[in-house]
């Protein structure tokens, strides 16, 4: 008898540390940070780092990028709708002059251009690159900045007889606003977020070293964000009693 229940509480014990070792490597793989700035949460692997073999970015880096995608296309379409409205017979002479006559006091197609300029910025420098430093859209939004301050300042806003179109003021208006709609999403909420990850991950990572029963030693507190991964030794059962 003495051997049958020493079997059967060896086996009790195996079969804790097993539940046991199942939820520690659960509580694990929910923040993990390597060397490469690799950040885990559940399912999703979130990266910053440019030579990282995870290929998933952080949900706010994706959606600045989408912003500068956004950013290029409203400007194309306002364009497009604009060159509608200069008074031309077709469309092609429309964008013949616009495009193949262009002038910079007459012609808005180089706000299209500078748009597509900031586009291919932001993906290179912040979904390829993954830049975590705000000096390449800073580069970015002076030069806008400048470009379109000189536009406003050189165009002519009605020429050749034609009458003024209010597409062209919404259009220099759009560019600059949506410029520093992605400048300030950048600095207040990528760059924050993304830091706020990393600390989260630093200092929440367990390693070799950690002690297993460390929520004992610091006064049995456990975090509210643990209370669903405490350690719960297994019932007896009627056998083993």
């Amino acid at each position: 008898m003495v051997s049958v229940s020493g079997a059967r509480e060896q086996k009790a014990r195996q079969a804790g540390n097993a539940i046991y070792g199942s939820v520690h490597n659960q509580s694990m793989t929910s923040r993990v940070v390597d060397d490469n700035d690799t950040y885990v949460y559940g399912p999703e692997r979130i990266s910053t780092h440019p030579y990282s073999h995870c290929s998933t970015i952080s949900s706010v880096r994706r959606t600045f990028c989408l912003l500068a995608l956004f950013d290029l296309c409203f400007c194309f379409i306002l364009w497009v709708i604009y060159t509608q409205l200069t008074g031309s017979e077709t469309v092609w002479e429309a964008f013949e002059q616009q495009v193949a006559n262009y002038g910079f006091k007459t012609s808005l197609f180089d706000t299209v251009m500078v748009a597509a300029l900031r586009f291919v910025l932001i993906e290179l420098g912040y979904a390829l690159f993954r830049l975590n430093h705000w000096w390449l859209i800073a580069i970015s939004t002076s030069l806008t900045c400048i470009f379109l301050i000189a536009k406003v300042f050189l165009f002519e806003f009605s020429h050749a007889g034609k009458p003024e179109n209010p597409l062209s003021y919404i259009l220099l208006l759009a560019s600059f606003i949506i410029t520093w709609i992605e400048t300030w999403f950048l600095d207040f909420k990528v760059l924050p977020t993304e830091k706020k990850i990393l600390l989260k991950g630093t200092h929440g990572q367990p390693n070799e070293r950690t002690s297993l029963l460390r929520n004992a030693e610091e006064g049995n507190s456990v975090p509210d964000d643990d209370k669903d991964t405490r350690y719960y030794s297994p019932a007896g059962t009627e056998a083993c009693l």
